[in-house]
């Protein structure tokens, strides 16, 4: 079978399952490197929170995932906003984030696959092992 082809059918299922908007993919590792790396991330979730209409796409593990999507949440609870907030993590798997979980594919490697073509844009933060 054809990969290509094999992943971008199973994104062609998963968009209708995403909030419209456009779509701003988070990346980053599970372990922060450096001390203040938490506290950004979850000021970058807030910021990203003012963004009228911008869905949030992560890998929904610990980490940065995690801190981005906290801060996110917590601003659009406080402006009263529902988050437009998305996680994609393979079959079996739960967020540890609040939000959307969508399970696709069976493996983190496919689940990177799929996460790597649903979004127009992606932010990586501060590198790491899964980035």
């Amino acid at each position: 079978m054809n990969t290509l082809l094999f992943y971008n059918g199973l994104v062609s299922g998963i968009l209708p399952l995403l909030p419209q908007g456009p779509r701003l993919g988070v990346i980053g590792g599970s372990v922060f490197m450096n001390r203040r790396s938490r506290a950004f991330c979850r000021a970058l979730g807030a910021q990203l929170a003012t963004v009228d209409g911008l869905v949030v796409v992560t890998g929904g593990v610990s980490g940065v995932g995690e801190a981005v999507s906290d801060g996110y949440a917590a601003a659009s609870a406080a402006a009263g906003a529902k988050p437009l907030l998305c996680h994609i993590l393979p079959e079996g798997f739960k967020s540890v984030s609040p939000g959307i979980t969508i399970n696709a594919g069976t493996t983190m490697k496919e689940r990177r696959e799929i996460l790597g073509r649903l979004a127009t844009t992606y932010l990586a933060v501060g590198g790491g092992a899964g980035t």
